[in-house]
């Protein structure tokens, strides 16, 4: 009862005119994410909101042969693994965001984010929360459907991050 007397004096105290707290339009930019989930400047500060040349949605599925086989179920996997399943990489404006939806319920997907640049030939990723202060170097190359990274330098998760950008070309989504 006294839970329920807490609550009610919660919501009766809450201001219908506050006012909201949701992002800033241009917060909300990003197309492969809830609105306002903006990557955190963990080791150096966000980039400039511009569009780049690598921008677009890219996705990428990966057989048990491609990935070397199932996977070891596990219930606290590392991020980045290069298993089979079904991944996506949004690249939008100096953010990224990564998913991976495994092909075996028994291993656990992942998902980040993070910003980027581009400098010609090459991508630079940092501010990742799995690896906050390692900045991946890679040459970059896209074309009308495909996106390819060849590894320069990059730590992240003891190069499981690299493994896993490089290891196969990316699609482009249609309308991205």
């Amino acid at each position: 009862m006294a839970g329920a007397l807490t609550l009610l004096a919660f919501t009766t105290c809450t201001s219908a005119t506050e006012p909201s707290r949701a992002p800033p339009a241009e917060a909300r930019q990003n197309k492969g994410t809830d609105a306002g989930m903006q990557p955190f400047a963990y080791s150096a500060p966000a980039p400039e909101a511009t569009p780049t040349a690598a921008d677009g949605v890219y996705t990428r599925r990966v057989t048990l042969a491609q990935a070397g086989g199932a996977p070891v179920p596990c219930r606290r996997c590392a991020p980045y693994r290069f298993d089979a399943g079904r991944s996506t990489l949004t690249l939008d404006s100096g953010r990224y965001y990564v998913a991976h939806k495994p092909a075996s319920p028994k291993v656990m997907g992942f998902a980040s984010t993070g910003h980027f640049i581009v400098e010609g030939d090459r991508i630079v990723f940092f501010n990742d929360p799995n690896c906050t202060t390692t900045k991946g170097i890679y040459s970059w190359e896209a074309s009308s459907a495909e996106l390819t990274f060849g590894r320069r330098r990059d730590r992240c998760g003891i190069g499981l991050r690299a493994e896993y950008l490089t290891a196969l070309p990316w699609t482009k989504s249609a309308g991205a």
